[in-house]
């Protein structure tokens, strides 16, 4: 199931919904899931807010650092259960891990105008692949669900 069905309409932004459909069935990596959603929300509604520049970098920042060590531990379980595909995932997280960190080197030198338009510009220019903002976690949906055999 793509995750655009998880999306919910606000008034200025789309947010991110949770829902149990995503659920892979490991406690940890679970848990994981629902904080990203809730960091990802965050950025958005502050960034449609108009939130200082000092606060959306701190959560950008925490996000960076929340999802290196998601990956970290989706990576041991990974390696423990002899996961074929390891070295494919481990890549697309250092590829994802590189396009939010660019997006916020790119942020720390374009803090004007900064809104939910331009952080999607980032994504799409990173990846040309990507059409919105859902497509940097669609991995959550698809990817976890084929590694940990979630209900897809």
């Amino acid at each position: 199931m793509p995750l655009n069905s998880f999306k919910k309409e606000l008034p200025m932004y789309e947010k991110f919904d949770w829902d149990d459909r995503l659920l892979t069935g490991i406690k940890d990596i679970d848990k994981d899931h629902i904080k990203l959603f809730s960091f990802i929300n965050n950025l958005l509604q502050e960034a449609e807010g108009n939130k200082s520049h000092a606060v959306i970098s701190v959560t950008i920042s925490e996000l960076i650092d929340y999802a290196s060590s998601y990956f970290k531990r989706e990576e041991a379980y990974m390696e423990e259960w002899g996961y074929p595909d390891f070295e494919q995932t481990q890549a697309q997280h250092i590829s994802l891990t590189e396009e939010v960190i660019e997006i916020a080197e790119n942020f720390e030198k374009n803090s004007e105008n900064v809104d939910i338009e331009w952080f999607a510009e980032q994504a799409k220019r990173l990846n040309p692949d990507r059409t919105d903002l859902s497509s940097i976690i669609d991995y959550l949906d698809v990817d976890d669900h084929v590694s940990f055999g979630g209900a897809a």
